[in-house]
């Protein structure tokens, strides 16, 4: 059974043939907890757990809509924002490892960030108000929304970003639809 998950108006529904695990990491009681530590501490919607090898093991999903907005970021902008938000994920995860009781799914998602060899997948799903070209201003505007983010985290090994839309599907097993 599909795990569903709703960020927005955007829904999610990360199949089992792909996804092992799926959880709310923004919401999270570590995450909670830590930002009252932490001023300005951000974190990436979902952390999602693949369960084929040579698949996507662990991927960090940033859902951002702007589809409604006047005036929405740039590229530059929102890219910074969700680099922001893997490195404040990056944190919760490893003090999720280090509580007590350690919570199980952070602890299988560091395993899998610190062992090496799974590269780590950043997922943007970005609904913006498409100029005038539609869908090919549309790729590549997600073309270069993944290029800003990934020089933006180009620090962090293994790292590869995919940025998709309802209309430029890209996360596997998991259909994305408009609530």
């Amino acid at each position: 059974m599909a795990t569903a998950l709703t960020e927005g108006r955007q829904k999610f529904a990360f199949g089992t043939t792909v996804w092992q695990a799926v959880y709310r990491h923004d919401q999270s009681d570590m995450h909670v907890a830590l930002s009252r530590h932490v001023q300005q501490l951000q974190a990436v919607d979902f952390v999602a757990l693949g369960c084929q090898p040579g698949s996507i093991r662990i991927a960090f999903v940033e859902a951002k809509d702007y589809r409604d907005a006047h005036h929405p970021p740039r590229l530059k902008e929102l890219a910074e924002e969700v680099a922001a938000k893997v490195v404040g994920t990056l944190a919760g995860i490893t003090a999720g490892c280090r509580s007590v009781p350690p919570q199980e799914h952070m602890r299988t998602a560091a395993g899998r960030l610190t062992q090496g060899a799974d590269p780590l997948h950043v997922i943007i799903h970005f609904e913006a108000p498409v100029p005038g070209g539609g869908i090919p201003d549309e790729k590549a505007q997600l073309v270069t929304l993944a290029q800003l983010v990934e020089q933006s985290l180009s620090w962090l090994p293994r790292c590869r970003v995919i940025a998709c839309s309802e209309a430029v599907p890209k996360i596997p097993d998991c259909p994305v639809t408009s609530a």
